[in-house]
């Protein structure tokens, strides 16, 4: 102990006979740090794309910023945090009213900016810009963040994804991406006089819709079908309505809250009545048919869709004409039809939720001259009634997909399948009857 008291104090002597020692603190912009326990508090006035206001934190742990302007209503903001001061990377932004995670900022009001350890700065970037200056003011502080930790029983309103906007026919409510970070579900309910198609999408990027839950609201039933609860299982989320009746909503509501990470959802979303969904989600059947003098080959086709895996479940047929003779019927599949001379049939939904469907029925008053069979599904041999002896015609319907037989739909995936009917031989007065059903999923 005595030779360390003799060290410190040759070093003391040593440095009071060349003058006084100083230590100057700098932040990290070079400016002397005249308190590091002070708040820092900077104005914010960004007005290109792109622009940035840079707020380096020199040991301060809690930023939070205040906009009174945005400038224009098209005008973004997002943040940022760098650990370098070379490479910045998305922070959490947070509303400090609300205590909801945001994507980014639309509106003016207050926000906080959570953040890990070892952050060197912070910034808020123009995202999109159309005019105007985004006004407001940051402040840095040494105080932590009360928004650090979301707490875990509250359900917190979406800003974002909820909308009372009224909708034009056709016209959609298209909510913007929401970081899922402390979100594991997500309630919904909606109230339109119009029928409504309600998509919630989920995404890894932000950018891209990767998984998409889609509902149908009826006006005739907004019980079951106007609130639904869903698990959210990628990063971010948003909520799309379409209004599919004929005109402009005078009542339409969209409310949106986000679950924290207690909720007990089980699986991606509940069935119509509530329940946990352990089925394949019903979805609209469709039905098409044709009456008249048919060709023999492909006389009725359904063609794929591309953004839907068609199921056909039944086709229908009977024929007449003017002798009797036996008719051999024949369901193939097709790659390639083309040069003959289609019309297109009305697909109509068996389900009240009208969508408009993707794949196309159509008939076929000249033989397509291009017809490449991939194989014959089903065939069928049955006598054409005679029209004049006035009794009921010999009807055959051929279903495909019974659940409890372990039969598989007749499925169609893309526009470059086709499913076809063909006749084995056409009579003097021949009439038909055709129909087809399918499902899209």
């Amino acid at each position: 102990m005595s030779f360390l008291r003799d060290a410190i104090s040759k070093v003391a002597l040593k440095i009071n006979s060349y003058g006084s020692a100083h230590v100057t603190i700098v932040n990290s912009d070079g400016t002397p740090s005249i308190n590091a326990s002070e708040d820092i508090l900077t104005s914010i006035s960004l007005n290109t794309l792109y622009a940035t206001h840079e707020q380096h934190l020199d040991g301060r742990n809690g930023v939070g910023f205040t906009i009174s302007s945005m400038g224009h209503a098209n005008n973004r903001l997002i943040v940022e945090q760098t650990f370098d001061t070379i490479t910045w990377v998305p922070a959490v932004l947070i509303n400090a009213v609300t205590n909801n995670t945001l994507p980014l900022v639309k509106v003016a009001g207050s926000y906080t900016i959570r953040f890990v350890g070892g952050v060197n700065a912070v910034r808020v970037k123009v995202s999109a810009y159309t005019s105007g200056t985004v006004i407001g003011g940051m402040t840095a502080s040494t105080a932590v963040s009360q928004n650090i930790f979301i707490r875990g029983y509250d359900s917190v309103y979406s800003e974002f994804n909820s909308s009372s906007v009224q909708l034009a026919a056709g016209a959609t409510f298209t909510g913007e991406w929401e970081a899922d970070l402390a979100w594991q579900g997500l309630s919904q309910s909606i109230f339109s006089d119009q029928p409504m198609t309600v998509a919630l999408e989920q995404s890894n990027d932000g950018i891209t819709a990767h998984q998409i839950d889609t509902n149908y609201y009826d006006t005739s039933s907004t019980g079951n079908d106007g609130s639904r609860m869903y698990n959210l299982v990628n990063n971010y989320h948003r909520v799309k309505v379409t209004n599919t009746g004929a005109a402009p909503t005078t009542l339409f509501y969209i409310n949106t809250y986000n679950i924290p990470n207690w909720a007990p959802i089980a699986g991606r979303s509940l069935t119509e009545a509530g329940n946990q969904r352990s089925e394949v989600p019903e979805q609209v059947t469709y039905r098409a048919s044709f009456v008249g003098t048919p060709v023999a080959t492909a006389t009725l086709t359904l063609k794929g869709s591309a953004s839907k895996t068609i199921k056909i479940t039944k086709i229908g047929f009977s024929q007449t004409s003017t002798a009797s003779t036996m008719i051999d019927v024949t369901i193939k599949r097709y790659s390639a039809i083309a040069t003959g001379t289609p019309a297109t049939l009305t697909a109509v939904a068996m389900d009240s939720n009208y969508v408009v469907a993707t794949a196309v029925a159509q008939n076929w008053s000249v033989t397509p001259g291009t017809q490449t069979s991939i194989g014959t599904v089903q065939s069928y041999r049955y006598r054409s009634c005679v029209a004049a002896d006035n009794f009921a015609t010999d009807e055959k319907i051929c279903e495909f997909g019974n659940s409890q037989r372990g039969s598989t739909a007749l499925t169609l995936r893309g526009v470059s399948q086709w499913a076809g009917v063909d006749l084995s031989a056409l009579v003097a007065g021949s009439a038909v009857c055709i129909w087809i059903e399918w499902i899209e999923y």
